[in-house]
C-alpha cells in the first residue's frame, strides 16, 4: 500500500512538471512572436533617400534611375522635342559660355531663326541648321557652314531665311552628302557708321567662329570634313575667319568676293582654297582674286608641289561670260547663283579629302 501511495505521489509530480513545462513554452513563443513580427516588418522596407521611392527587399535589386536631363539641347532629338513648340534658352557649352535660342519653323528640312546669344559682347547671330533624319551622335557627319552675300542679311528680321530661299547653297548641298549637318548663319546688317571691313572683322568673323565652335562642340563631326563657302561680302567674311583660325575648317569655297583675310597663312598652313569668279565680276572684278592665287601658288611652286597636289590644295576658277549667259544670267555677280548647282565647285569642297 505504501509502495503504491509512492508511486502515484511521483506520477502526480511528473505530471504536474511536464504541464508547467508546456504552458511556459507556449509563452515563450507567443512573446517572441509579438516582439517579431514588428522587426521583420520593418527590416523589409528601405528608402532610398536620393529619389524618395520605397524599394522592397524581398522582390530583385532595381538599379537606380538615371537622372534626367535638365534641358532639352539641340543635339537631343529625343521624344521630348518632338512636343517643343516655344523657343527656350539652353546652354550648350558651359567652356564656350553660349546660349541658344531654338527655331520653331522649318524651311526645306532647315530649322531656321535659331539663335546664338554669346556673353562676350557680340550681337546675336541668327541661324538655320540642316540636321539629316539619319543622324543619332554615333557617327561622325561632315559640317558644312554657308555665309550669305549682303543682300541676305538680317535685316532685324526683314529678311528671314533669305539666304535659304534666294541663295541655293545650303539647300543644294543636301545632295551632296547625306551625312552632312549644314549650317547657314544669317549675319545681321551692321551700323550706317561702321564701314564694311570694319563689321566683317569685328563682328561678323568672330560670330562665325563662334558659331563653327559651338556647332563642333554640340554635334559628333568629322573634324577632317569641315567646310565653308562664302559669296560676295559673305566671301570676305570667310576669308577672315579662315586665316584667323584655319585649324577649324578643312577647306573654303570663295565665291565672287575679295579676299581680305591673310594669304599667307592660306599657304603656311596648306589650307585648301577654292577661287570661282566671273571674268567681269560687276562688284569685285576678277584681277583682285587673281593677286590673291598667285600669291598663294607662288609659295607652293617654290616648295616643289606638284600639279596634282597644287589642284587638290589651289583652284583659280574664272567663268566667262558665255558660262552666264547661257544659263540665262546676264550679271556675272549674281550668276554665282549657279556655282551651287556646279559639281565642278561644290564637288570639289563636298568631296574633299
Amino acid at each position: 500500500m505504501k509502495k503504491k501511495n509512492l508511486f502515484l505521489i511521483c506520477a502526480f509530480i511528473i505530471l504536474s512538471a511536464t504541464m508547467i513545462s508546456c504552458n511556459n513554452s507556449g509563452l515563450n513563443e507567443d512573446v517572441r512572436s509579438d516582439v517579431s513580427e514588428p522587426v521583420t516588418e520593418a527590416a523589409s522596407i528601405e528608402v532610398d533617400i536620393s529619389y524618395g521611392n520605397s524599394l522592397d527587399t524581398a522582390s530583385e535589386p532595381e538599379s537606380d534611375p538615371e537622372p534626367e536631363s535638365e534641358t532639352m539641347t539641340e543635339v537631343d532629338k529625343s521624344e521630348n522635342s518632338e512636343s517643343y513648340e516655344d523657343p527656350q534658352f539652353t546652354i550648350m557649352d558651359p567652356d564656350l559660355d553660349i546660349v541658344v535660342t531654338d527655331g520653331t519653323e522649318y524651311y526645306e528640312g532647315f530649322q531656321v531663326d535659331n539663335i546664338l546669344h554669346s556673353s562676350d559682347g557680340l550681337p546675336d547671330l541668327y541661324y538655320h541648321i540642316y540636321v539629316p533624319e539619319s543622324y543619332n551622335g554615333d557617327k561622325a557627319y561632315a559640317l558644312y557652314i554657308v555665309l550669305p552675300g549682303h543682300g541676305a542679311y538680317y535685316f532685324d528680321g526683314k529678311k528671314s531665311a533669305k539666304n535659304l530661299y534666294d541663295e541655293y547653297y545650303a539647300t543644294e548641298a543636301k545632295k551632296y552628302n547625306d551625312e552632312m549637318i549644314i549650317v547657314a548663319p544669317q549675319l545681321e546688317d551692321y551700323d550706317e557708321e561702321m564701314d564694311d571691313l570694319a563689321a566683317s572683322e569685328e563682328i561678323h568673323k568672330p560670330q562665325v567662329i563662334r558659331l563653327t565652335e559651338y556647332i563642333l562642340s554640340t554635334y559628333n563631326i568629322n573634324r577632317d570634313k569641315v567646310y565653308i563657302s562664302g559669296f560676295s561680302r559673305g566671301g570676305e567674311v570667310m576669308s577672315l575667319a579662315v586665316s584667323e583660325r584655319p585649324e577649324l575648317y578643312s577647306a573654303a569655297v570663295h565665291m565672287s568676293s575679295i579676299w581680305r583675310g591673310d594669304a599667307s597663312i592660306i599657304s603656311r598652313e596648306h589650307f585648301p582654297l577654292y577661287f570661282a569668279i566671273g571674268e567681269s565680276d560687276e562688284a569685285y572684278g576678277s584681277e583682285p582674286v587673281k593677286k590673291t592665287y598667285e600669291e598663294i601658288a607662288s609659295v607652293y611652286e617654290k616648295e616643289g608641289l606638284s600639279k596634282e597636289e597644287m589642284n587638290n590644295l589651289l583652284v583659280l576658277d574664272i567663268k566667262d561670260w558665255d558660262y552666264f549667259t547661257s544659263q540665262d544670267y546676264d550679271n556675272q555677280h549674281f550668276g554665282a547663283d549657279l556655282f551651287a548647282y556646279d559639281r565642278a565647285i561644290m564637288g570639289w569642297l563636298l568631296n574633299h579629302e
